[in-house]
């Protein structure tokens, strides 16, 4: 993901996407395994960020493989590839984020 993105922006110095990746990783899997069962507030919160930025992540992977299925057939400048990537991944985080909010029984 890291040298996707570098393309799509045109970022020549990837070592602090490379960073930034192997600390979002991290945190995912750490919050997730470390505190599935916390019975604390911030332990509660921790493993909620940690969930929903593991979503976001498997989301941008998917919207991404999108966008290069596009690609193939849309030629526009790269930096639009990156921000309709970034943008599925965003309105499809926010309606699962909301459709999780807004509980009906039908």
């Amino acid at each position: 993901m890291p040298n996707r993105f570098s393309w799509y922006f045109g970022i020549e110095n990837r070592t602090l996407l490379y960073i930034a990746s192997v600390g979002i990783t991290l945190f995912m899997f750490g919050g997730i395994i470390i505190l599935s069962n916390s019975m604390s507030t911030i332990g509660s919160i921790l493993y909620s960020m940690a969930a929903i930025t593991l979503g976001a992540m498997l989301y941008l992977l998917l919207s991404t493989l999108v966008v290069d299925l596009f690609q193939l057939f849309i030629k526009v400048e790269l930096k639009y590839y990156g921000i309709a990537s970034l943008s599925i991944t965003l309105i499809i985080l926010s309606y699962g984020m909301w459709n999780a909010s807004n509980l009906r029984i039908i």
